[in-house]
């Protein structure tokens, strides 16, 4: 007798009868690969007996298959509290009853429901501020930052895990990264310097032309200078 599948083979199970689409059943299972081990891994499970069995068990069921895509105010909520707590749209939509995350993009894209629209947009924002405690508790946590390690002698010693150290280091970055671009003026790096031309439109410049463009100005007032000191200074007399 077999085993039961396990929930994520079960879950694979109800996501491929979505759309038949192994691989990204495979992910949207909750399987953190990339799209080429996906596909690997799912013609894996298809070719199973008791994956087999179980999808054409879900068909003749007559249950019902797939992720709801109409729009719900309930819907909207769950999507927008879990943003706020800084979760990813994309774990969001593996959870049961919410639409998968290319219905929500469609909403939004065609501006389907306004409502909803803003309330999206003002979650991302809030979940800037959820990032940002998440940089904090991060760059605190130092309670992996050695590991215990053995001698030959038997005898063990604390040695400072640089591996730990700098997946927390690249954890913050990706983070910092992610608030700037969703509260730029609040957590956003300010590398840019507004000038305007001579017609008055404003430009902008990064660093690199702003230092050539204050060297150009600092070189012609010093060459200003100049040419005002070899003047001949008017007679006295």
């Amino acid at each position: 007798m077999s085993k039961p599948l396990t929930p994520k083979q079960q879950r694979f199970v109800e996501e491929y009868l979505v759309d038949l689409d192994g691989p990204k059943a495979y992910i949207r299972a909750g399987y953190r690969v990339s799209s080429g081990v996906a596909a690997k891994k799912a013609a894996a499970l298809l070719a199973r007996e008791d994956v087999q069995e179980a999808i054409k068990s879900m068909r003749a069921s007559g249950a019902k298959i797939g992720r709801p895509s109409a729009y719900s105010e309930e819907i909207a909520d769950r999507i927008c509290a879990a943003l706020v707590e800084g979760r990813s749209l994309r774990s969001i939509c593996l959870d049961d009853g919410i639409p998968a995350q290319s219905t929500v993009f469609y909403w939004l894209s065609r501006d389907l429901h306004p409502d909803f629209s803003e309330r999206y947009a003002r979650a991302r924002e809030a979940q800037a501020d959820a990032i940002f405690d998440e940089i904090l508790d991060i760059a605190d946590d130092g309670s992996n930052d050695y590991v215990t390690r053995t001698r030959d002698d038997g005898s063990e010693y604390q040695a400072f895990d640089a591996e730990h150290v700098q997946r927390s280091k690249l954890r913050i970055d990706a983070r910092k990264w992610m608030a700037g671009k969703l509260q730029p003026k609040k957590y956003g790096d300010a590398t840019t310097v507004k000038h305007a031309d001579a017609d008055g439109e404003k430009i902008e410049l990064d660093d690199v032309a702003k230092f050539t463009r204050l060297a150009a100005i600092a070189a012609q007032a010093h060459s200003m200078i100049g040419e005002q000191g070899d003047e001949p200074a008017d007679d006295a007399g």
